[in-house]
């Protein structure tokens, strides 16, 4: 992935946009999406 799709999943991801629509958004996989952007990245925690 490149830098501005990680910027994009951290900001979707941080507004509560749901993995599977990041990744489907930016057209990779969730399994990719979570390789580039772990769940304990503290820049992508959804907001409750």
């Amino acid at each position: 992935m490149t830098d501005s799709k990680i910027r994009c999943a951290r900001r979707l991801l941080s507004q509560g946009t749901p993995p599977k629509e990041v990744a489907a958004r930016l057209g990779v996989s969730v399994p990719t999406l979570y390789r580039w952007v772990p769940t304990r990245d503290p820049e992508a925690v959804a907001v409750p």
